[in-house]
Protein backbone atom coordinates (compact mmCIF):
# COMPACT_ATOMS: atom_id res chain seq x y z
CA UNK A 1 0.00 0.00 0.00
CA UNK A 2 0.72 3.62 -0.51
CA UNK A 3 0.63 6.45 1.79
CA UNK A 4 -0.53 9.96 0.26
CA UNK A 5 -0.82 12.98 2.91
CA UNK A 6 -2.12 16.84 2.18
CA UNK A 7 -1.33 18.57 5.26
CA UNK A 8 -2.08 16.33 8.45
CA UNK A 9 -5.26 14.13 6.27
CA UNK A 10 -2.78 10.83 5.48
CA UNK A 11 -4.98 8.41 2.85
CA UNK A 12 -3.88 4.84 2.28
CA UNK A 13 -4.23 3.37 -1.59
CA UNK A 14 -3.39 0.03 -2.82
CA UNK A 15 -0.97 0.09 -5.15
CA UNK A 16 -3.30 -2.31 -7.34
CA UNK A 17 -6.34 -0.34 -7.47
CA UNK A 18 -4.35 3.12 -8.60
CA UNK A 19 -2.86 0.89 -11.29
CA UNK A 20 -5.80 -0.54 -12.31
CA UNK A 21 -7.92 2.94 -11.89
CA UNK A 22 -5.12 4.46 -14.06
CA UNK A 23 -4.71 2.14 -17.23
CA UNK A 24 -7.86 -0.41 -17.57
CA UNK A 25 -10.67 0.56 -18.53
CA UNK A 26 -14.03 -0.91 -16.39
CA UNK A 27 -16.72 0.05 -18.53
CA UNK A 28 -18.72 -2.34 -16.64
CA UNK A 29 -18.03 -0.21 -12.66
CA UNK A 30 -16.63 -3.76 -11.12
CA UNK A 31 -15.43 -3.27 -7.58
CA UNK A 32 -12.02 -5.75 -7.29
CA UNK A 33 -9.31 -5.51 -8.70
CA UNK A 34 -7.83 -9.43 -9.60
CA UNK A 35 -4.17 -10.40 -10.05
CA UNK A 36 -4.49 -12.73 -12.94
CA UNK A 37 -0.93 -14.89 -11.69
CA UNK A 38 -1.91 -14.40 -8.37
CA UNK A 39 0.76 -12.79 -6.78
CA UNK A 40 0.26 -9.66 -5.58
CA UNK A 41 3.36 -8.13 -5.81
CA UNK A 42 2.68 -7.98 -9.48
CA UNK A 43 0.95 -4.68 -9.97
CA UNK A 44 1.73 -4.35 -14.11
CA UNK A 45 -1.12 -3.56 -15.36
CA UNK A 46 -0.88 -6.60 -18.31
CA UNK A 47 -1.09 -9.29 -14.91
CA UNK A 48 -4.66 -6.90 -13.87
CA UNK A 49 -8.48 -6.90 -14.15
CA UNK A 50 -11.27 -5.84 -12.66
CA UNK A 51 -13.54 -8.41 -11.41
CA UNK A 52 -16.81 -8.69 -9.41
CA UNK A 53 -16.07 -10.02 -5.56
CA UNK A 54 -17.63 -13.67 -6.86
CA UNK A 55 -15.55 -13.45 -9.87
CA UNK A 56 -12.38 -12.43 -7.72
CA UNK A 57 -13.50 -15.68 -4.97
CA UNK A 58 -14.09 -17.69 -8.28
CA UNK A 59 -10.04 -16.90 -9.20
CA UNK A 60 -8.60 -17.37 -5.93
CA UNK A 61 -10.62 -20.89 -5.48
CA UNK A 62 -9.69 -21.90 -9.08
CA UNK A 63 -6.26 -21.14 -8.32
CA UNK A 64 -6.35 -23.07 -4.72
CA UNK A 65 -6.09 -19.64 -2.80
CA UNK A 66 -9.45 -19.65 -1.03
CA UNK A 67 -8.83 -21.89 1.48
CA UNK A 68 -5.32 -20.02 2.35
CA UNK A 69 -7.04 -16.98 2.49
CA UNK A 70 -10.13 -18.31 4.52
CA UNK A 71 -7.74 -19.32 6.69
CA UNK A 72 -5.78 -15.85 7.24
CA UNK A 73 -9.11 -14.08 7.87
CA UNK A 74 -10.14 -16.77 10.16
CA UNK A 75 -6.83 -16.52 12.32
CA UNK A 76 -7.77 -12.34 12.37
CA UNK A 77 -10.96 -12.65 13.50
CA UNK A 78 -9.41 -15.23 16.40
CA UNK A 79 -6.95 -12.66 17.27
CA UNK A 80 -9.31 -9.94 17.09
CA UNK A 81 -11.89 -11.89 19.50
CA UNK A 82 -8.62 -12.16 21.96
CA UNK A 83 -7.90 -9.18 22.11
CA UNK A 84 -11.36 -8.53 22.99
CA UNK A 85 -11.78 -10.43 25.37
CA UNK A 86 -8.38 -9.19 26.94
CA UNK A 87 -9.25 -6.07 26.94
CA UNK A 88 -12.10 -7.21 29.37
CA UNK A 89 -9.84 -8.08 32.31
CA UNK A 90 -10.03 -5.63 35.12
CA UNK A 91 -12.99 -4.23 34.23
CA UNK A 92 -15.86 -4.34 36.62
CA UNK A 93 -19.44 -5.21 35.21
CA UNK A 94 -22.35 -5.12 37.56
CA UNK A 95 -20.98 -6.91 41.43
CA UNK A 96 -18.73 -8.81 38.96
CA UNK A 97 -14.44 -7.55 38.45
CA UNK A 98 -13.46 -9.91 35.55
CA UNK A 99 -10.03 -11.74 36.59
CA UNK A 100 -9.18 -13.61 33.16
CA UNK A 101 -10.18 -14.33 29.61
CA UNK A 102 -11.04 -17.57 28.98
CA UNK A 103 -11.47 -19.73 25.66
CA UNK A 104 -13.96 -22.65 26.24
CA UNK A 105 -15.45 -25.81 23.76
CA UNK A 106 -19.25 -26.47 23.56
CA UNK A 107 -20.97 -28.39 21.58
CA UNK A 108 -18.20 -28.02 18.95
CA UNK A 109 -17.70 -23.88 19.55
CA UNK A 110 -15.11 -21.83 20.61
CA UNK A 111 -16.90 -19.71 23.43
CA UNK A 112 -15.91 -16.84 25.28
CA UNK A 113 -16.42 -17.30 28.84
CA UNK A 114 -14.53 -14.53 31.70
CA UNK A 115 -13.57 -15.50 35.10
CA UNK A 116 -14.92 -13.36 37.38
CA UNK A 117 -15.10 -12.55 41.01
CA UNK A 118 -18.48 -10.72 42.60
CA UNK A 119 -18.24 -8.73 45.47
CA UNK A 120 -19.32 -10.92 47.97
CA UNK A 121 -16.14 -12.78 46.83
CA UNK A 122 -16.92 -16.02 44.63
CA UNK A 123 -15.58 -16.98 41.25
CA UNK A 124 -17.61 -18.19 38.38
CA UNK A 125 -16.98 -18.51 34.74
CA UNK A 126 -19.59 -15.86 32.78
CA UNK A 127 -20.65 -15.69 29.14
CA UNK A 128 -18.87 -12.61 27.98
CA UNK A 129 -21.82 -11.35 26.05
CA UNK A 130 -23.60 -12.14 28.97
CA UNK A 131 -21.38 -9.64 30.94
CA UNK A 132 -21.02 -7.02 28.10
CA UNK A 133 -24.82 -7.04 27.88
CA UNK A 134 -25.51 -5.96 31.54
CA UNK A 135 -27.80 -9.40 31.36
CA UNK A 136 -25.20 -11.01 34.05
CA UNK A 137 -24.48 -8.33 37.10
CA UNK A 138 -23.48 -10.42 39.79
CA UNK A 139 -23.76 -13.97 41.45
CA UNK A 140 -26.68 -16.00 42.24
CA UNK A 141 -26.04 -15.88 46.17
CA UNK A 142 -26.19 -12.03 45.83
CA UNK A 143 -29.44 -11.99 43.59
CA UNK A 144 -31.18 -14.25 45.98
CA UNK A 145 -29.87 -12.79 49.07
CA UNK A 146 -32.28 -10.12 50.94
CA UNK A 147 -30.73 -6.62 51.79
CA UNK A 148 -30.24 -6.19 55.49
CA UNK A 149 -32.26 -4.37 57.68
CA UNK A 150 -35.52 -5.33 54.70
CA UNK A 151 -38.02 -8.75 55.60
Amino acid sequence: SLTLSKGKVKTQFRVHRLVAEAFIDNPENKCCVNHKDSNGENNHYSNLEWATQSENIQHSHNQGRLKEATDKANKVQSDLAKMKRESMVGEVYGKWTVLEALEREYKGKTVSKMLCKCVCGREKEVDMISLKQGRSKQCMSCATSKPRGKK
